[in-house]
């Protein structure tokens, strides 16, 4: 039988006073605790009174809007609980039911289920809300639908609360998730390419983190958000992991650590706060707290060693919000006895010991605490205290636990969606008026809450807002401008070109030739066809696959380009979502059956779709088997968690790209002005399969091996390490024909070599160091193939002679070199050379290209380059080149 003491009571204490955190002390010194902001400047999207002077706040006038554009600024000290006239004079003023509002951030996304994107479409909505003083509204992708409307919205939003009778009037803060990557609600906007990406950037990530934090910032604060709800500073070192995956930076403290806070310089830049996310740690948890409870299972210095180390970091750096995470601690926490009578833990947002014991004494932190979102499954639907799941009296309960356990702000509570749930907060402020009074929850506690919020509000100039004061029309203009702006885009590009990071690379798979074969290529889902369309409809218009590639596109029926092309590729899917099946139409299994390189997206979730019985694991392994087994390459591009490459380790090369929202948004779709928040991530990663730029990404995380249970499924196996931390391939450039060939001299023809680098980088020809002139040698434009003209040849001497190809990638350039042997009709050609093997003998050629070789017997010589070497080449180009990387290039760190 459980001891008799109260729901909620501590049960027994545990020592956990012990402090670790060696990882932190390493982080560089370089991010540690930055100097206080610069002032802002640039045109104000929400203007603030002038009544106050500017050296009376902790920032200047204008900078309590958000600026659509401002002078990079750096973290200011934290905020700390103290006296400030400002703030004392607006606290001594507010009735208890304004502080508990000034508490609470509700959500807003529907209405009597219509969605919330005009408030003057909801009057019943707009009256609401003016009967509280909250602290904040937060939007969501269904308040989200465009640059004019959300602006309008957030306008709205602000001068209905201006309308409220309270007090003083306290404009909102105005929160919003935008990390990034899988986690963006500004459909219209940059998505940039998430936190794990970022993190594959290598020595760039840290300076990709602030850019990442800069372009978001610039398009939230144009339109009027004040509080971006990132980045995620959780450390994922779980592979199950159904919920943080690449929202993470990295399974490495100290990484996530130091671009954790280098995303919050760049949002700083224009005035937005960030909020650190989800104290104490989600990423070694193996379920999702917006379903259900999840551990983790860690002493306090096991915590202190990873968990801990981002959160302590950047609370020396200045962070302003920290939000907390619904996870338990069974090993540091002490057990309570829930409204049932069991024995537990609360969740991490309702402990004081991880609240107020770590986060706020031992860590030192003095900000505000939000709360994750209260309407979560693994807090409302937990039975944790007395009270019907939904009932105002069990959030209350929940509540007054939160409240005390240290947290500063509700996020959530329920949904404002009706006028019944009007009434719930009209009940459930009351019902907490009654706990202060009765002195279940101290006064003292909400006083302290209430003030750090303030303050926080006044160190955004939050205080100061006067939307009064905006000329609608330009701010709007301006956020047109601003959200998925060009120079924005160009921004994510540039990041998500390092970001494509190469595992595997066997028998020169990559980089695919844009123009002779047959490529297919498969999404996972209906609209992975748009943005892989895209794609190679860019590498068209580049010359890097050829513009007359006979592109056939299965999803949509449409087809381009010619049916002569030595181009081919198709673009299909391999799962159909309204059967729940895998998907293999008739004209996808030839396809693949002439395949010379097969491209399949694969889009890992959670370890289910990695399964024997998975639908989405069927259809990849089948392409897999079907390629091989016509002798073609598999090619796997890796769009979300990197974790499924250990299931496909049969595939000849692997790509990832860390990212698979937003595959179905269009980069030329200019309907609302500018670009949305397309994939950029499959972009760079397709454009790197076929060579438009060398692959410089390295893992962010370890790659653990899998293993099959007992039961046949399949789960990960961290011994042994299958990839490590800082591994990544690059192209290594060679040679794929005609290396230490011999030419006879009068001989029919000339000599033909190819390479696995693009001729259109060529840059230069030498033989024996000097330059070759342009009438002495040819390329096909876009091909692999250069072929050496017989007349220029028949003028070299009799023996050895070296060749070298000089590219430019736009990294500088670098060489390839290879050597033939010239042969005078008196000299036997074996006397020549070493190496006496023709031209197509040089390295080892995939059967495909052995198949091409007769077609060189026989050509006539004429002397004439025209025609003497253009046909050769033509022949040439015949063969499809492998790709081509060898593992030298591997960068390990």
């Amino acid at each position: 039988m459980a001891p008799t003491k109260r729901p909620g009571e501590v049960l027994e204490a545990k020592d956990e006073s012990a402090q670790v955190y060696q990882a932190s002390a390493e982080v560089s010194e370089a991010t540690a605790a930055p100097a206080a902001p610069e002032p802002a400047t640039g045109a104000p999207a929400f203007p603030v009174t002038a009544q106050e002077s500017a050296a009376s706040r902790v920032v200047p006038a204008d900078a309590g809007h958000l600026p659509a554009s401002a002078t990079p600024t750096t973290a200011a000290p934290k905020i700390a609980v103290q006296s400030d006239s400002d703030v004392d004079q607006i606290i001594v003023h507010m009735t208890i039911d304004e502080k508990i509002a000034q508490m609470i951030i509700p959500a807003i996304r529907t209405w009597n289920g219509q969605e919330v994107v005009d408030l003057s479409a909801v009057p019943e909505l707009a009256a609401a809300l003016r009967k509280h003083q909250y602290g904040g509204i937060i939007l969501f992708g269904q308040n989200v639908k465009g640059v004019e409307q959300t602006f309008r919205l957030v306008y709205d939003l602000q001068a209905n609360n201006g309308q409220i009778g309270a007090t003083s009037k306290i404009p909102y803060l105005m929160p919003i998730d935008e990390e990034g990557g899988v986690v963006t609600r500004l459909s219209m906007g940059t998505r940039m390419t998430g936190s794990m990406a970022t993190g594959a950037t290598g020595e760039q990530a840290e300076a990709n983190a602030e850019k990442t934090g800069e372009v978001i910032g610039k398009e939230l604060a144009a339109l009027g958000f004040n509080v971006d709800f990132a980045p995620d500073a959780d450390v994922n070192n779980n592979p199950l992991n159904p919920v943080i995956g690449v929202r993470s930076f990295s399974d490495d403290p100290k990484t996530v650590a130091k671009l954790a806070m280098a995303f919050m310089r760049g949002l700083k830049k224009s005035n937005v706060a960030a909020t650190f996310k989800h104290f104490p740690g989600h990423g070694d948890t193996a379920t999702d707290t917006h379903t259900g409870g999840a551990s983790v299972n860690k002493t306090g210095d096991e915590l202190r060693k990873t968990e801990l180390v981002p959160f302590k970091f950047v609370v020396e750096g200045g962070a302003d919000i920290i939000m907390t995470a619904h996870i338990t601690l069974p090993q540091f926490d002490d057990p309570v006895i829930f409204a049932d009578g069991t024995t537990g833990y609360y969740p991490a947002t309702m402990s004081h010991k991880i609240l107020t014991d770590l986060l706020r004494r031992e860590l030192g932190y003095d900000g505000v605490i939000v709360t994750d979102a209260l309407e979560m499954g693994a807090v409302y639907d937990g039975g944790l205290v007395p009270g019907r799941k939904g009932s105002v009296e069990y959030c209350t309960n929940v509540a007054e636990k939160v409240i005390n356990a240290g947290a500063d702000m509700l996020l959530i509570p329920t949904d404002l969606k009706s006028e019944e749930a009007a009434a719930f907060y009209d009940q459930y402020i009351a019902a907490l008026i009654a706990k202060v009074n009765d002195g279940s929850i101290p006064v003292d506690r909400i006083n302290e809450s209430v003030r750090r919020i303030l303050e926080l509000k006044k160190k955004y100039g939050i205080l100061d807002l006067d939307v009064s004061a905006i000329n609608l029309d330009q701010a709007v203009a301006n956020a047109k401008q601003v959200v998925g702006s060009d120079e924005n885009h160009a921004t994510e590009m540039d990041v998500a070109q390092q970001v494509v990071t190469v595992i595997k690379n066997d028998s020169i798979t990559l980089p695919v030739s844009g123009h002779k074969g047959a490529v297919v290529v498969l999404g996972r889902q209906q609209g992975d066809e748009v943005v892989l369309d895209h794609a190679i409809k860019d590498l068209q218009e580049k010359g890097i696959i050829a513009a007359d590639a006979k592109v056939t596109n299965l999803v949509s029926g449409a087809t381009r380009g010619s049916d002569s092309s030595a181009m081919k590729i198709v673009i299909a899917l391999y799962y159909d979502a309204s059967t729940g099946t895998a998907l293999y139409s008739q004209d996808l299994i030839d396809a693949l059956a002439h395949a010379d390189v097969t491209i399949a997206l694969s889009k890992m979730y959670n370890v289910s779709g990695l399964q024997d019985d998975s639908p989405y694991h069927q259809g990849i392994q089948k392409a897999i088997d079907q390629t091989h087994a016509a002798g073609g390459k598999f090619v796997l591009l890796s769009a979300n968690l990197p974790y499924d490459v250990a299931r496909y380790q049969n595939a000849d090369a692997i790509v990832l790209a860390y990212m698979a929202s937003g595959t179905n948004m269009d980069p030329t779709d200019r309907g609302s002005g500018n670009a949305g928040a397309y994939n950029a991530n499959i972009i760079a990663a397709v454009e790197a399969m076929f060579d438009a730029r060398n692959p410089t990404g390295e893992l962010p995380v370890n790659i653990p091996s899998m293993t099959k249970k007992d039961d046949g499924s399949y789960t990960f196996d961290p011994s042994p390490t299958l990839y490590k931390r800082g591994f990544g391939l690059s192209y290594d450039y060679q040679f794929t024909n005609g290396g230490n060939a011999t030419y006879v001299a009068g001989s029919e023809r000339g000599l033909v070599f190819e390479t696995n680098a693009r001729h259109d980088k060529l840059v230069k020809v030498l033989v024996d160091g000097v330059a070759v002139s342009e009438g002495d040698y040819e390329v096909l434009p876009g091909s692999t193939v250069l072929a050496l003209s017989s007349s220029f040849l028949d003028a070299l001497s009799a023996g050895k002679h070296a060749l070298a190809l000089a590219y430019d990638y736009g990294e500088g350039e670098f060489d390839l070199s290879t050597a033939f042997a010239v042969a005078k009709a008196a000299q036997n050609a074996s006397e020549a050379s070493d190496d006496s093997s023709s031209i197509y003998a040089a390295t080892s050629a995939p059967s495909h290209q052995a198949r091409s070789k007769a077609a060189y017997a026989g050509l006539p010589k004429t002397g004439d380059l025209a025609v003497d070497v253009a046909p050769l080449i033509l022949v040439a180009a015949g063969i499809l080149t492998a790709g081509g990387a060898m593992m030298k290039g591997v960068r390990v760190k």
